[in-house]
């Protein structure tokens, strides 16, 4: 297949999960011998290539290269357009879901839509969508996240207030004799306060996060809303537990071994910190984090996608 994909921003340069997630997926495409071509709409790169997937800055597909793809691709903030660009073409889309109110908010009907890819179960029983779907986990295959942990710190990705950063910055007041390792965001406005702990390092949006969990030893995702929750995800292949709010998306993607309280009580949340530090307690959060990881193996997801792209490939556009 030759797939054309319009996003908003592209990785790396726009390091967020959702980027990520549609990066995952096509350069696993592109492995698999498809051709994928990723238009930025709001990108200042000159043209690159990411593992085999090429990234141009557009701020839309031109007609010429849409109406040569036998698939369009898009998600989040370039849904609308896609949804006209693919009329004008007549060519299928498939469209990426991240969170239960995206297609509604961006009034998709099905006969916009070939394909929706849902990245959770619970983001699609809660979207009632009627049209074809599948559900694709944030592909993250475990080898590419893996890392010998060599530092001692309590780590939040992302210091939004939706996030939890501000419970980072408590929890460190709360606790001075520990190390905490607060990581700005790709998006959303980053809480950092202007009198920062002593032992809080704040380390800027890392393009490999790799470099973040080798200084981790607790994850922490006091998130208000996370509909799958990749960060949790990609720190277990390394054996790293997560203290979490329960959250939908949590709760599907690492339940099985992840901590949970309740982001309003920074009191759990010290006391969880505290029953880790129990080497039995550890290793045996850290052993589930390993098994949880290799559970999410998306191989076997990747194949049922591919089958269904091919399949919106073919199919006829309603005007």
């Amino acid at each position: 297949m030759n797939l054309a994909a319009l996003l908003h921003m592209g990785v790396p340069r726009h390091g967020a999960g959702a980027e990520w997630y549609v990066h995952d997926l096509l350069r696993w495409l592109v492995s698999r011998g498809h051709t994928v071509t990723v238009y930025v709409a709001r990108g200042k790169d000159d043209p690159y290539e990411l593992d085999g997937v090429r990234y141009v800055s557009s701020p839309t597909i031109p007609d010429a290269e849409a109406r040569a793809a036998d698939l369009l691709v898009t998600h989040l903030d370039m849904t609308r357009h896609t949804i006209m660009l693919a009329r004008r073409v007549g060519k299928p889309t498939a469209f990426v879901v991240h969170n239960h109110r995206q297609l509604a908010f961006h009034r998709v009907r099905p006969r916009d839509a070939a394909l929706v890819i849902f990245n959770s179960r619970w983001v699609a029983r809660a979207s009632k969508w009627r049209g074809p779907q599948i559900v694709l986990p944030p592909p993250i295959q475990a080898s590419r996240y893996q890392v010998t942990v060599e530092g001692d710190a309590i780590t939040l990705l992302n210091l939004s207030e939706a996030k939890g950063g501000p419970l980072l910055f408590e929890l460190a007041r709360r606790m001075p004799g520990r190390r905490f390792l607060a990581v700005r965001g790709a998006y959303g406005r980053q809480e950092v306060p202007d009198d920062v702990p002593a032992n809080v390092e704040v380390w800027d949006n890392q393009p490999d996060v790799r470099e973040v969990y080798r200084q981790t030893r607790l994850l922490l995702m006091p998130s208000a809303y996370e509909s799958w929750g990749r960060v949790a995800v990609e720190a277990a292949a390394s054996g790293i537990p997560t203290i979490a709010h329960p959250t939908e998306g949590l709760l599907e993607s690492v339940g099985p071994c992840a901590i949970f309280c309740d982001r309003a009580d920074p009191g759990q949340w010290t006391r969880a910190i505290g029953d880790l530090d129990d080497p039995v307690e550890y290793h045996r959060a850290s052993r589930l984090a390993v098994a949880r990881a290799t559970e999410l193996d998306p191989v076997p997801w990747l194949y049922e996608v591919e089958a269904a792209l091919r399949e919106a490939a073919g199919a006829m556009v309603k005007a």
